[in-house]
């Protein structure tokens, strides 16, 4: 006897959850001076929550923000903070504060009033966050009009984080009238010029350079308005320098240290191409265009012989179309792998596709002219004529690429 037995698997498919949301509460903070932000450092603000209205309708309402996680790509990314100057915005009525262009609202710093009773224009700064490998720009923008007169929480749409307030005619919160929202761009970014190239490197390694100086012993590890090590540091040419500039109101840094501010310089750069690979090429047959046509008459009763010579001058064109992927060692060094215009500082021939002349690719396009001649002999018959067309046939090559460039520099504390 055979016995058969037969196992039956059940398989369940959980979809990935894109991002996780979380409610911060303000209460208790958001009607004294200090700052206020999403608990994770790198989750941002999705939403704001009010409470019923009172007779003050005061900042004391805005009890709390739901913050979001970024989208998988930036989950494990270090983060770039800033801090926007929006005190003058709100002061003022009708008027848009926003983060600058790449960056997220993460939290708010307010001041106190005399009367108790904080309002919109006790607003001062916005504390504007990063990716430090996103790009300065969104994927997708939207403005989000609000009922902000009830309770209730105020959300933008899903993937799309604060990026802007809009403060309406009045000082009250119900005033806090709009939305800024943005997506994170997920694409990556094109690196096409060595500006690029050194902005990539200089946001990607800022936060480990800054934590690896605080643990060698360097003191002001952030800028003067920064809560972690890595905040509030701005960029000057080709250095980080924590900002020693101090809050609206606050005339003077009073810490004996202020000025010992931590710099990080980057230094020595120099691009290198490791090597180039070339894939199959593909060949398309564009339609033929006609660059020339004529009549002649042959007026005379006996036959004549006609030559037929024209001449055009074409151009064989070199086009670049320029992708990146960005990849990090442990050592920190960095290898770029796209097409581009990097040619015009690392000098690597090209070979053109019909002649295969050498040439130095200096920007995103290359031509080479040449001369065409073409001669035809006809004989005509008497009292006709004779009508031709010349045609150009195009072919367009592709060759994909890989061209392999390694950045390096160095990097000076001071």
């Amino acid at each position: 006897m055979m016995l058969f037995s037969k196992l039956c698997v059940t398989m369940t498919l959980l979809g990935i959850v894109d991002g996780e949301c979380v409610k911060n509460s303000w209460v208790q903070n958001i009607n004294y001076e200090g700052q206020l932000k999403c608990k994770e450092y790198d989750f941002y603000i999705n939403g704001l929550e009010r409470n019923s209205t009172d007779n003050f309708d005061g900042l004391h309402l805005l009890t709390g923000v739901h913050c979001c996680s970024p989208p998988l790509r930036y989950l494990d990314s270090d983060t770039i903070v800033i801090y926007e100057n929006w005190a003058w915005k709100f002061e003022q009525n009708n008027r848009w504060a926003y983060c600058p262009q790449g960056f997220f609202l993460h939290g708010l710093q307010t001041t106190s009033s005399d009367s108790g009773i904080n309002y919109l224009q006790n607003i001062k700064y916005a504390r504007c966050i990063k990716p430090s490998n996103h790009p300065e720009s969104y994927a997708d923008c939207y403005y989000q009009n609000l009922n902000f007169n009830k309770q209730g929480v105020f959300n933008c749409r899903d993937d799309y984080y604060v990026t802007g307030l809009h403060k309406g005619n009045c000082d009250s919160l119900r005033c806090l009238d709009k939305l800024h929202c943005c997506k994170m761009e997920v694409e990556q970014r094109i690196l096409d010029n060595v500006d690029k190239v050194k902005t990539k490197i200089m946001e990607s390694t800022l936060p480990k350079l800054v934590r690896l100086a605080a643990a060698l012993g360097y003191g002001h590890a952030a800028g003067n308005k920064g809560i972690y090590i890595g905040d509030d540091f701005k960029r000057e040419g080709d250095s980080w320098v924590a900002d020693s500039r101090l809050f609206w109101g606050e005339e003077e840094c009073t810490d004996l240290k202020c000025k010992e501010i931590l710099a990080v310089e980057y230094l020595e750069w120099s691009l290198t191409v490791k090597e180039i690979k070339y894939g199959e090429k593909y060949i398309d047959y564009l339609e033929p265009e006609e660059v020339h046509s004529a009549v002649f008459h042959n007026e005379n009763n006996t036959s004549c012989i006609k030559t037929f010579q024209y001449s055009n001058v074409v151009s064989e064109t070199v086009t670049h179309s320029p992708t990146s992927r960005w990849r990090n060692n442990e050592k920190l060094s960095v290898s770029l792998e796209f097409g581009t215009n990097l040619f015009s500082k690392v000098q690597m021939p090209f070979k053109t596709g019909f002649k295969y002349s050498e040439l130095i690719i200096t920007g995103n396009n290359e031509a080479e002219r040449s001369t065409l001649h073409d001669t035809l002999e006809h004989n005509i018959p008497p009292n006709t004529s004779a009508q031709y067309k010349v045609l150009l046939k195009k072919i367009r090559t592709t060759i994909p690429y890989t061209a392999v460039i390694i950045a390096n520099f160095s990097v000076r504390y001071r």
